[in-house]
């Protein structure tokens, strides 16, 4: 990823999902909750530059073939949860989990961005990945399936490249379930 593409998606991705959880900031605490650090921004891309070359150097048998779209994705995730960028204030008591879990949720959101992205430019203009459901069903099953994710997401304290494959399959996974939906249809 060249710096210019890294801009591009801090602008249209990264900065657009933050957004949406500063709004549950906005409209509850005045915005007193959630604070993004642009300084964060460096050290996301030399982690996904790192993460990137060690997985072609370690996990994939050709370095030169092309990495495809979930391990991209897994790459990012893997980034942005250890550069961490968006600082919360937990003096506030009884914070909702979008809040609590910010980076979690900002990490998973961007992965699954990225993989719908690709899928888009392979000529699926209309693509959008759909969440499943979970045992425990609320009012909104994608919101539980996501709370469900970012919480584990939130108890790997140190994420490192060992745990990219594992992302990437639970992204490959989300797809493989999205196509299956969309051919039932």
């Amino acid at each position: 990823m060249t710096k210019s593409d890294f801009d591009f998606f801090v602008n249209n991705v990264i900065k657009e999902f933050y957004g949406e959880i500063k709004k549950i900031d906005e409209e509850k605490y005045s915005g007193k909750v959630l604070d993004f650090r642009e300084s964060k921004l460096y050290c996301i891309f030399n982690y996904y530059e790192s993460f990137r070359k060690d997985m072609r150097r370690l996990y994939m048998a050709e370095e030169s073939k092309p990495m495809d779209r979930h391990k991209i994705a897994a790459n990012m995730m893997i980034a942005i949860l250890k550069a961490r960028p968006i600082k919360i204030n937990l003096m506030i008591p009884n914070l909702p989990l979008e809040l609590l879990l910010a980076n979690e949720y900002l990490s998973f959101c961007c992965a699954l961005d990225i993989v719908e992205i690709y899928r888009r430019d392979a000529g699926n203009e209309k693509f959008s990945l759909i969440l499943p459901g979970t045992y425990i069903e609320e009012e909104d099953d994608r919101t539980s399936y996501i709370q469900n994710i970012c919480k584990a997401l939130y108890y790997i304290h140190k994420p490192s490249l060992s745990d990219t494959l594992a992302y990437a399959n639970i992204l490959f996974m989300i797809e493989k379930y999205t196509d299956t939906i969309y051919a039932n249809e």
